[in-house]
């Protein structure tokens, strides 16, 4: 990394490490921004406006509001975390020009990877700010527990908004573990803990080894002095420190790209102070509070697993939950298949039971294999993906009561499916079927896309050429 890209780097770690503190991952901390009209933000001693944490956003390439290709977000893992705050000052733009209405399901969905202690909030944290003819029908009641206050909250939102919308949001998989996400360190003074920042490297084979940053041995830190840092082994009792790094005698170590620097080594953990300053450290553990805490959350995931299929999920969202075929923020869905009819809900005596009114359009006669994606980013195209081969072979199987009219007709409605495609007027021109069958790859065209981060400088652009080409 160049003194350029090492400044700038530094930076907007700082940056980085202001939106990953805990105070944005806070569901009550909703409430305060939206209806606050003018924010700051306190760190410490230093004080910023919330719009100056949008100006220096405008200054940046790489941010998750910009850095799209065919509408779908990249790996955040190079970009700036910016969406959290885009998000929350949307909302806050709507709370102050829109008459104060904000729809509950769309704010619940947006929201529901924040954190909070009780898992009533998920739901209960956002009444403040949500329109009032749906919250004066919820009434906070902490004594229920949280899978029937979430079907009690699936039935209400029916029967007070007299559509389906909220079954929308059951969009959790089952059988998929949420991961806990492996935390990171933005501050190059930091990373620089684990790091021997003057240690030999090379970038690729046949370069001449030089000066930079590799990652320290297992357990070994890297310790700040006036003239020269010092190394001490946090597995060594006795923690002597000493000013010879454990990698002085060993061979040159394989050049990281920049952002795998910020991945904790094994044993470190990031921590906050009371200030919300956070830095990290070796060999903190879990204290006898987060253990409680972690085998209670565990308890109440193992409950509400047990949800029926038509409750939403609020607690325990994944980080690959399709997002809803309905945008709550329209006043006309854009899919509309019930027109203007209004839900009609049955009360029985089961309450894990949702009984309503409807029609009987045509039955599921087979079902295919589940597909869960295994990365973050979307595949850049079908293949060796068994599962979308399988639903294509079952949708286009022959049928003698077949509605479509035939093999062109299920071919049609296959690939309209697959694009969550609208009918009328807005459906999907005839013509972008050749994207589908392009994306189908069946002749192999696509190519697996290499992990840069893991490459060192000359290697990231080696491939990056050489990608290029390819496409």
């Amino acid at each position: 990394m160049n003194r350029s890209r090492l400044i700038e780097e530094q930076i907007n770690g700082e940056v980085r490490e202001l939106l990953d503190r805990p105070w944005w991952r806070r569901t009550w901390i909703i409430q305060e921004v939206v209806l606050a009209k003018n924010i700051q933000i306190i760190c410490g001693e230093d004080i910023i406006t919330w719009d100056a944490v949008a100006s220096l956003f405008k200054r940046l390439k790489w941010t998750q509001g910009e850095v799209r290709v065919f509408d779908v977000k990249l790996s955040d893992r190079n970009i700036f975390p910016d969406q959290m705050y885009n998000l929350i000052s949307g909302y806050h733009q709507k709370w102050h020009s829109n008459d104060r209405r904000l729809d509950l399901l769309d704010v619940l969905y947006q929201f529901r990877t924040l954190e909070c202690t009780v898992a009533h909030d998920r739901i209960y944290g956002f009444l403040g700010i949500v329109h009032p003819n749906v919250a004066t029908k919820i009434s906070p009641d902490y004594h229920l527990d949280a899978p029937q206050v979430y079907r009690d909250f699936a039935r209400t939102m029916i029967q007070v908004t007299g559509n389906l919308h909220v079954l929308n949001c059951t969009r959790h998989w089952s059988g998929v573990e949420n991961g806990a996400q492996q935390q990171k360190a933005y501050s190059v003074l930091e990373q620089s803990r684990y790091y021997d920042i003057q240690a030999q490297i090379f970038d690729g084979p046949d370069k001449t080894p030089r000066r930079g940053c590799a990652r320290l041995p297992d357990g070994w830190e890297r310790i700040p002095h006036k003239e020269k840092p010092l190394f001490r082994d946090n597995k060594d009792r006795n923690k002597q420190s000493t000013e010879l790094s454990p990698l002085e005698s060993q061979q040159a170590a394989r050049a990281e790209h920049y952002i795998k620097q910020r991945e904790l080594s094994p044993g470190w953990s990031k921590i906050w102070d009371n200030l919300g300053r956070a830095k990290v450290v070796y060999g903190a553990g879990e204290t006898a509070r987060e253990h409680k805490l972690r085998n209670e959350r565990e308890l109440l995931r193992q409950r509400l697993s047990r949800l029926p299929s038509w409750v939403a999920n609020w607690e325990c969202p994944t980080r690959w939950d399709p997002k809803p075929l309905i945008n709550f923020s329209l006043s006309q869905p854009r899919y509309f298949a019930s027109g203007n009819t209004t839900a009609a809900l049955h009360i029985g005596s089961n309450p894990r039971v949702l009984s309503l009114k409807g029609q009987i359009i045509d039955e599921i006669r087979q079902l295919g294999p589940v597909w869960h994606p295994e990365l973050d980013r979307p595949p850049i195209s079908r293949k060796g993906i068994n599962a979308l081969v399988e639903w294509e072979s079952l949708a286009l199987i022959e049928l003698p009561d077949c509605p479509y009219g035939g093999a062109e007709g299920r071919t049609n409605a296959l690939w309209r499916t697959m694009i969550a495609d609208y009918a009328g007027t807005e459906a999907a021109d005839s013509n972008d079927w050749a994207y589908i069958e392009t994306w189908y790859d069946r002749t192999g065209w696509g190519r697996e896309l290499p992990d840069m981060a893991s490459r060192g400088v000359y290697e990231t652009v080696t491939l990056e050429v050489r990608i290029a080409h390819c496409w």
